[in-house]
């Protein structure tokens, strides 16, 4: 081990790279928290129809957003909600905006022999340990595909706006594909929702939501361990407002992600570099004057 002094330094310059790890990780659950707040305002409480029911302008939004809000309830068979606004299913919205849900590639078709080693370049294949709260984080650990293979099957790449959900365990979660993601595939064990990615966060939002976890963890099926197919996806229950209002959910919610997907990015970015870091520290590799130099410079 080096001398104590040496031992305070590494920890310094590894600290303030945790530092910067920990405040992206808090300003990003600020963030989402806002996203969720905002949807619960406007498609769960009803803000913006409540408020216009009773001759008020919407709270915190412009004149063009507030016209796609109704001013009135109307009875459904679920009770009361936004006149022209509907009980739906995700397979409803499948069909109106030519989407599609379709499972991963099974092992006749994606080998295991196909994979590259561990932690080296490829495309990445999307497992159900990938799969968080929302979104994707992978780890050394991801399978990868060469570039040929990923392009024979290209039917199960996925692209920006869609959903993965795992097919089987924690079956209350999913992710959507950032920008960056695009054209990774998904794993066998994966199903894939796409629609359009105008109405992407407003799906993001819906799926957070707790009624949409107990739905999906009372509605999955299996004894031992719970599991997803198709047709359960398709049978999810939404309350669709309108495309327009969907839409314009979404186009406020993409400026917060794309500041989440920045922070995961620079987060990621930073932890790779402190685990690089600290052997060579330790070992002597490294002096800490030219960690610092790197450090500073990805701060």
């Amino acid at each position: 081990m080096p001398p104590l002094h040496i031992q305070r330094a590494i920890a310094f310059v590894l600290g303030s790279l945790d530092d910067k790890i920990e405040l992206n990780r808090r300003m990003n659950e600020t963030l989402e928290a806002m996203a969720r707040a905002l949807f619960k305002s406007w498609f769960v409480d009803f803000d913006p129809v409540r408020a216009k029911m009773e001759g008020r302008a919407p709270a915190g939004m412009d004149a063009e957003t507030a016209a796609l809000f109704p001013d009135s309830f109307e009875d459904s068979k679920i009770g009361p909600i936004p006149k022209g606004w509907r009980p739906a299913t995700v397979g409803d919205l499948v069909v109106e905006l030519r989407g599609e849900i379709r499972t991963g590639p099974f092992g006749t078709t994606l080998q295991a022999s196909e994979y590259t080693e561990a932690g080296s370049l490829g495309v990445p294949v999307i497992a159900v340990r990938d799969i968080r709260d929302g979104y994707l984080e992978l780890d050394n650990k991801t399978p990868r595909v060469p570039l040929e293979t990923a392009e024979r099957l290209s039917t199960f790449k996925v692209t920006g706006g869609d959903i993965i959900f795992g097919r089987k365990g924690a079956v209350e979660r999913f992710a959507i594909i950032a920008k960056h993601e695009a054209n990774w595939l998904m794993g066998s064990d994966c199903i894939r929702l796409r629609l359009t990615p105008q109405v992407a966060e407003w799906l993001r939002c819906a799926f957070l939501q707790i009624r949409h976890r107990e739905w999906m963890a009372q509605n999955a099926t299996g004894t031992t361990m719970p599991s997803l197919n198709q047709d359960i996806i398709a049978r999810i229950p939404i309350i669709w407002p309108t495309t327009l209002l969907a839409e314009a959910f979404t186009k406020i919610v993409e400026v917060l992600d794309v500041r989440v997907q920045a922070n995961r990015q620079e987060s990621m970015t930073l932890t790779r570099l402190r685990d690089a870091l600290l052997p060579r520290l330790l070992s002597g590799e490294l002096r800490v004057k030219d960690a610092e130099r790197l450090a500073e410079a990805a701060l």
